[in-house]
């Protein structure tokens, strides 16, 4: 039998939430960005990111996002749209995967078109 996975939601610190799971080290935040980008443009504002003096934020891989998902957005906590989100992930050089929040799927979009994104951080 596989292990269960252990997942929490913990308190919202500003526009975000702290996420246990223990799959993955340690917790991390999830912080809201507005407006919609390509994934280029996601990726290079969560890199440069800067949120009270922490500048570690990134965009979540395919199965990050699916946790905030799971976590959150089913729970109807994080003020997320019912659209899709970017990942990291990529399938090939034009094509990212994204989460559609509407019904819990994963697509692989071409990059240059715009999606929501939320970029974490570890600690």
């Amino acid at each position: 039998m596989a292990p269960r996975m252990i997942l929490q939601a913990g308190p919202l610190l500003q526009q975000g939430r702290i996420i246990t799971n223990a799959h993955f080290t340690g917790e991390w935040l999830v912080q809201l960005l507005l407006n919609k980008y390509n994934w280029e443009e996601a990726k290079k504002l969560c890199v440069e990111y800067e949120e009270e003096g922490f500048m570690d934020w990134k965009l979540p891989n395919r199965k990050e996002i699916q946790l905030i998902h799971s976590l959150l957005h089913k729970s109807q906590k994080g003020n997320f749209s019912s659209s899709s989100y970017w990942s990291i992930t990529q399938d090939d050089s034009n094509y990212a995967v994204i989460q559609h929040f509407i019904n819990g799927s994963q697509d692989s979009y071409p990059k240059d078109t715009n999606n929501h994104i939320r970029a974490i951080r570890y600690f």
